[in-house]
């Protein structure tokens, strides 16, 4: 095997790698911090869980990547929930923090607002989202290189 090849080979295997960890992040469900706090805060009965979720959203485990990662905000639709893009622009985070630009009432409505450790966690994990977006993109411009030094 030549060297440019060799190179590319390691960097199919290299995207490939955090491509993996990147999509297990991004479908499926969160990870076990990110769950426990919302299972603990948010996808409590009455709230954001079960068949008819408060707000049509559900935040329980198995349902929030789907339900909140670039999807609009029913009750701000210029937000997303949790916007990959552009993650501290998340109307997550500024439900549970009570920013100024809110529609309602911070979250976790009629509860005691989230521990800043609490908001620490999901705010790392929103940000973790735009650095998986990045390497998937990494995965698809190593895979066309890898088209096309195989063409030689």
């Amino acid at each position: 095997m030549t060297a440019p090849k060799n190179s590319v080979l390691w960097a199919v295997l290299a995207a490939s790698l955090a491509a993996t960890i990147a999509f297990s992040q991004e479908s499926g469900t969160p990870p076990e911090p990110v769950a426990k706090v919302f299972q603990r805060n948010c996808a409590v009965s009455g709230c954001h869980q079960g068949k008819f979720p408060a707000r049509g959203l559900n935040l329980e485990a198995d349902k929030v990547i789907a339900a909140t990662v670039n999807v609009a905000s029913v009750e701000k639709p210029e937000f997303k929930i949790i916007d990959r893009d552009a993650p501290d622009k998340s109307y997550l985070l500024k439900k549970v923090n009570g920013d100024k630009d809110i529609a309602g009432r911070r979250m976790p409505r009629g509860r005691d607002p989230l521990k800043a450790d609490d908001i620490e966690v999901l705010t790392s994990w929103i940000r973790s989202l735009k650095t998986t977006a990045l390497v998937g993109d990494l995965k698809n411009d190593v895979r066309r290189s890898f088209n096309i030094v195989r063409t030689f």
